[in-house]
């Protein structure tokens, strides 16, 4: 099972369409329908989810309603610098704890 609160910063995938790429804190909130909310450094998100699709200690993939598709990986140095820091031209980050330690401070807007 995928375990949210150790899992503070991920790469989210998604729908082309649908620009996601990063999920800080995600959250699974639970009630008549279960939620799926982070941030991602610039909005709030929030999807509902309709199917779980994988729930793993690595992956949690979910479809929404609306019958897309997200994917939340763990974020680390490795696929920061692969996946993220191409697309967001964002600082050298070489270590696990740098990637975290980078996304979970405060922002000065």
């Amino acid at each position: 099972m995928f375990d949210f609160d150790k899992h503070e910063v991920c790469v989210a995938d998604g729908p082309k369409d649908t620009y996601v790429l990063i999920a800080i804190r995600p959250e699974r909130l639970s009630g008549e329908y279960d939620v799926l909310v982070w941030n991602d450094g610039d909005h709030q998100r929030s999807f509902a989810i309709r199917e779980l699709l994988e729930d793993t200690r690595s992956r949690f993939r979910f479809r929404d309603e609306r019958g897309q598709v997200f994917t939340l990986e763990p974020m680390n140095a490795k696929n920061y610098e692969s996946r993220v820091r191409p697309e967001t031209r964002g600082p050298e980050l070489s270590t696990d704890r740098a990637v975290r330690d980078f996304f979970l401070q405060p922002r000065a807007w």
